[in-house]
């Protein structure tokens, strides 16, 4: 079990898992592709719709960013808004 503040279990966890992290994405973004949605405007809204998340998941959210290469905002979408797309990611 990874121990420490939510960060840490963030960055370990990325770390471990960046290639299912990456996976993970590229369906993501091939969802938002495939329902004619703007990557660049679903980006835009992560900045209003970041509080919608606390804190301490929003500091896990950027361990697993840093840990796994992948971009915190992008990570950020994925968290907010996968469930409204029709794709298994």
């Amino acid at each position: 079990m990874t121990r420490g503040s939510h960060y840490d279990v963030g960055f370990t966890t990325g770390q471990r898992m960046a290639t299912s992290i990456a996976s993970n994405l590229m369906i993501f973004w091939q969802g938002v592709d495939a329902a004619n949605l703007s990557r660049d405007e679903l980006i835009s809204y992560t900045y209003e719709d970041e509080s919608r998340i606390p804190s301490h998941l929003r500091d896990e959210i950027m361990g697993l960013a840093e840990g796994s290469g992948q971009a915190y905002r992008e990570l950020l979408a994925y968290n907010l808004y996968r469930g409204g797309l029709a794709c298994d990611c």
